[in-house]
């Protein structure tokens, strides 16, 4: 995949397709192709502030200080900005669960571009994404059972990423259960009900949202 493939798949979703046409093409022109094989990690929690990526293929995990998974992005996700613009370290780990292909725009030139100040906005924006984004994890974790919580960061995984009923996610269940502060095999025990259920299918390493409303209806979304 070459950098003009890449451009064209994070300029037609996610955050980047939500800015005007002139600032799309101004990321695009400063920013370089990057690879990673399924593994790699791209900066760890405690690294100093650096670039901002934009996924254009594969799936990065987003993992907190202690190591456990928060969440999992796919392409049109872009993240970084934060750490860059309070030029303060690392707070996540961002790593690639899948070969990943990514635009990378330098701290420099990220650097250069928010010393304007509508470009500084439209990169606060994507903050404020982020921060919805943990608002809704928060809400998800205070669910009182633990199929509440799947059910809540299951639809908020579909939703953020677009995908409908019927297609298949790649999520590990251990993944799955550090998102959802449980254990492995409740995880697990969760997943078995819900597919006895017909509410979801599950194979090695993906699951697939068969009947999102009761989906809703466990996550308390759905009176």
């Amino acid at each position: 995949m070459d950098k003009a493939v890449c451009a064209r798949i994070v300029s037609a979703t996610g955050w980047l397709s939500q800015q005007p046409e002139a600032f799309r093409t101004e990321i695009v022109r400063r920013s370089h192709l990057r690879r990673f094989e399924a593994g790699e990690t791209l900066y760890l929690a405690g690294d100093p502030p650096g670039g901002v990526f934009g996924l254009a293929d594969g799936v990065l995990t987003i993992a907190l200080r202690n190591g456990r998974v928060a969440t999992v992005k796919r392409p049109g996700y872009w993240i970084g900005e934060t750490a860059a613009m309070r030029r303060q370290r690392r707070t996540v780990t961002l790593a690639a669960a899948t070969r990943a292909h990514t635009l990378y725009l330098p701290l420099s030139e990220f650097e250069r571009m928010i010393a304007d100040a509508e470009t500084c906005r439209r990169f606060a924006s994507l903050s404020l994404q982020h921060l919805d984004e943990a608002l809704e994890i928060i809400a998800c974790l205070m669910a009182p059972d633990a199929v509440g919580r799947v059910a809540g960061r299951l639809l908020a995984l579909t939703d953020a990423q677009s995908i409908g009923e019927g297609t298949a996610m790649r999520l590990t269940q251990r993944d799955l259960a550090d998102m959802c502060g449980i254990s492995r095999q409740t995880a697990n025990r969760v997943l078995i009900d819900l597919g006895e259920r017909q509410v979801l299918a599950t194979r090695y390493g993906t699951v697939t949202i068969l009947d999102a409303r009761t989906l809703r209806i466990l996550a308390g979304e759905v009176g």
